[in-house]
Order: C-alpha cells, then structure tokens, then sequence
C-alpha cells in the first residue's frame, strides 16, 4: 500500500500545479477507497488518471439511411502513432445508442495567442468510432479528433453521430471452417510512412511581403481513408474511401522570412502515416490509411518557390493599406485545401486532403511597401480559410 499513496502523491504534486482545483483531485482520489466494487487496484487508477487524465463520456448514435440501429457493436480505438488501440467497446441499446467513458491523454503544448488572448494548448487526441451491425450487413465509422484545450477537466461530455452503409444484401450467420481460413489468410498491415505534406501556400508581387507562422500547438487536419475486407467472401468489397480526419498539434513553432516579388511559397510539413487494420465482428477486417500525431510535429519541413503570374480572384479580401503590416489567422475552409499522395512499401498508395478546418492553424502576415498611387494590396483566399492566399496590388 505504500507503494500506492506514493503515485497517488505524485499524481497530486503534478497535476496541482496544473490549473485546476486540488479539491477535484482529492474527490478523484479518494473513489478507490470509498468503493470497494470497484474491480481495479490503486495502482492502475492512479497510472491511468496520469496517462489518461482527461476523461470523456462518450455518446455514439448510430443510422441508418436517417434511422437509428438499434444493438449494433460500437468500438472506440484511439489512433496513436503506433496504430489503433481500443479503448472501449459494447451494444447500442434499442435506441441505437451506445455510452461509455474513457480516458484521453492530455498533453501540455504551451500558450498560443488566439485573437489576442494567450491560451494554454493541449494536442489533440485523434479516435475512430466504427459501428458494425453485421446480421443486416452494416456497418460505417468515423475518424476524428477531440481537443482537451476546449474541455472540461477532468471529466467533459462528447457525442458523435456514425452512419452506416450498406456493404451486403444477404444476412450472415457464424464464421464457417472455411471462412476462417479465409480469416487467417488475410495479413492486417502495420506499415508506416513518411510524406512532405503541404501545410500552407501564399503568392505574392512587387513591393509586398507575406510570410507564414505557426507557433506551437497550431493544429492541422489530414483526412483519414480506409476499406474494408471481407473475410466471409475473401476480398476487399470497398475501395478506399473518406472517413474522416485526424489532427498534427506542432511541438515546436515555424515561421519563415518575408517573401516578396512575383512568387508563389508553399510550405510543407514532413508528416508520420500509418496503413493498419483492426478486425470487427470476426468478419471485416477495416483498413485505415491515416496522418500520425508524434511528439516531434514537425520533424522537418520543405519549401517551394516558384514564379507567379499575378492572376488571381476570389471573394470578400483583406484590403493592406500601402506601407501597413496585417496579420490574418487562418481558419475554416470550404473542404481541403491540399492533397497529399501517400505510398507504402507494399505498393498500397491513397491520395488525403489536407487542411480544412483545423483550429488555431497558425496565421500569415501581411506587409505593404510603396506602389503607385491609388493602390492597395488585396489578399484573397477566403474559400480556403487563407490557408491558401495571394496578394496583388488593385486600385481602388
């Protein structure tokens, strides 16, 4: 037992310098000891409650064509960069709903200034919620990511609704000798990857100067493909499709130089990718292909730079005064702004977009010199959340 109050202590001395009130730790503490029921020993709560502070009740509502699914298998994996691991599993109940609480990981990145306030930020845990009804042939899931920045510690609520499709018309009924063959046949991947991922992109002329800044704990979603095999017919029975996305937190801030003079600038991130499977229902194995959050973010970078013809349009943009400096947070787009083509050793290869609405995500400045008369610098770049911009000189 002395073993036990001495990680409860240390639990406490952390987390009570944290931002939160000691009272809610010890009531926190204490459950071990005030409910016997409980079938977990002191050690592991404590170990969880400081890897995976941050605990979440979990709603996922499950359809149909816009029609609940009542007792479908729900699973919740965490994407970590080692692969999926569940966290929980169970039945949605007549109402095709299924509750569970888990524990999320919740790790400090640092203060980030939002708008002109300085916030603490916390990386953003990346899940997968797959739904399965396999007597009726259904199944769907959904990848995305949860943000302890904008929760409630130590306990917060989420709710997710996951649709579900069709994948076959006939019901099955238990795995027959030879499906299992088929089942052991199949070998899951586990490969990774790494690919310079394209972040953000500005164009610029004469006399302006535009430059990129991401400072730590900006965040930036890739979307998440998978396909599913079946291992009752021996085939996969989808190609890949979109599910989803995952969220990069950056451990350490970039910003570039101010770039000026007919140029196109697009920097781009070298990011982690994980092709991987988990099994559900004993009949499809799910295959993901998704964007991997380390504790490196980024590991390195690229930048291009090529001319730039000074055509451009668009809606509703940033107006510089000559001889001004604007800075201008980049933020939700129309759908991705980017792609990324991913390859792996085993010849799988899955093109993801990049960058849609991922928050904060870092910001561009603006600065003007002198031009003609009459002249001022328009950015345009509203469809895409100015993670894509340019900036020309236009009367008026």
């Amino acid at each position: 037992m002395k073993g036990s109050f001495k990680l409860i202590y240390s639990f406490f001395n952390y987390f009570g310098k944290k931002e939160i009130d000691r009272r809610i730790l010890i009531a926190i503490l204490l459950i071990p000891f005030i409910s016997a029921s409980i079938p977990f020993t002191v050690e592991y709560i404590v170990k969880d409650l400081i890897n995976n502070p941050q605990k979440v009740i979990f709603t996922v509502r499950t359809n149909f064509n816009n029609t609940i699914v009542p007792y479908s298998k729900v699973y919740i994996f965490h994407l970590t960069d080692s692969g999926p691991e569940l966290l929980s599993s169970g039945v949605s109940d007549e109402r095709g709903v299924f509750s569970t609480t888990v524990g999320i990981p919740r790790v400090y990145k640092g203060k980030l200034n939002i708008s002109g306030t300085l916030r603490d930020i916390y990386a953003s845990v990346n899940l997968l919620v797959i739904a399965s009804k396999k007597d009726e042939g259904l199944l769907g899931s959904l990848a995305f990511s949860v943000d302890p920045s904008s929760m409630i510690f130590p306990l917060d609520f989420f709710s997710v609704n996951v649709s579900l499709k069709k994948l076959r018309e006939q019901k099955l009924g238990s795995l027959t000798a030879s499906n299992r063959i088929s089942l052991l046949s199949y070998n899951p991947p586990n490969e990774e990857t790494w690919e310079y991922t394209t972040v953000v992109e500005f164009s610029t002329w004469d006399n302006i100067f535009v430059k990129f800044d991401f400072g730590i704990g900006t965040k930036i979603d890739v979307e998440v493909k998978e396909r599913v095999y079946d291992t009752t017919q021996g085939k996969y029975i989808t190609d890949w499709y979109s599910n989803g996305r995952t969220t990069v937190t950056m451990d350490s801030g970039l910003s570039s130089d101010f770039y000026t003079g007919q140029k196109t600038i697009t920097e781009q991130f070298y990011f982690k990718y994980l092709h991987t499977a988990v099994l559900v229902d004993e009949i499809y194995w799910v295959e993901h292909v998704y964007a991997v959050d380390t504790n490196q973010d980024p590991i390195a970078d690229s930048r291009l730079v090529n001319s730039w013809n000074g055509f451009t349009s668009g809606s509703n943009p940033y107006i510089t005064e000559q001889n001004k400096e604007r800075t201008i947070n980049i933020y939700k787009a129309y759908g991705f702004v980017f792609s990324v083509g991913v390859s792996f050793s085993s010849g799988v290869s899955v093109g993801l977009g990049v960058s849609y609405q991922s928050s904060p995500a870092g910001n561009i400045v603006v600065k003007t010199g002198t031009w003609n008369s009459g002249y001022r610098a328009y950015t345009y770049g509203y469809e895409y959340g100015f993670r894509k911009s340019s900036t020309v000189w236009k009367q008026g």
